[in-house]
């Protein structure tokens, strides 16, 4: 296990996000301009930190279920098989049951035991769901996976 690939940056962002809201909240609450710019300090940390994720952070994937996944590169068009109970890192797409799945930069997902995509923190989810999800059209290097058997 490499710790600095599996650490993940999206927890630290949840974190940081959750604090930044708590603290606008109770600055309106209470007029505490004070509060107030310790909340505008952290979102200017929240964003370093996603910065930070979508830039460092590399694409993990693990296979929690008892079915082989296939998953492509992130360069190029290779495809590799996922076997049950293994992890893989620098991936753009994964394919299990049949369904393609983009995984975007930055986020650690896990298949799980029902053979169903999930996302490790909020922030990797927010990623996922706007620059990931399940594809249906192959573009030309994601051939290979849509035909892996």
């Amino acid at each position: 296990m490499n710790k600095v690939k599996d650490f993940n940056f999206g927890y630290l962002v949840d974190a940081t996000a959750f604090l930044v809201a708590v603290l606008i909240v109770s600055s309106m609450i209470t007029g505490n301009k004070k509060v107030l710019v310790s909340g505008a300090m952290f979102g200017i940390l929240c964003f370093v930190f996603i910065v930070l994720y979508l830039l460092c952070q590399n694409t993990k994937i693990t296979n929690e279920s008892e079915t082989k996944a296939f998953i492509k590169a992130e360069q190029g068009d290779n495809i590799d098989e996922l076997l049950p109970k293994s992890t893989k890192y620098g991936i753009d797409g994964v394919k299990i049951n049949g369904v393609v799945y983009k995984t975007p930069d930055g986020t650690h997902a896990k298949i799980t035991k029902e053979n169903k995509i999930k996302i490790d923190s909020v922030f990797g989810w927010l990623v996922y769901a706007v620059r990931g999800g399940i594809l249906t059209d192959a573009p030309s290097d994601w051939k290979s996976l849509f035909d892996a058997k």
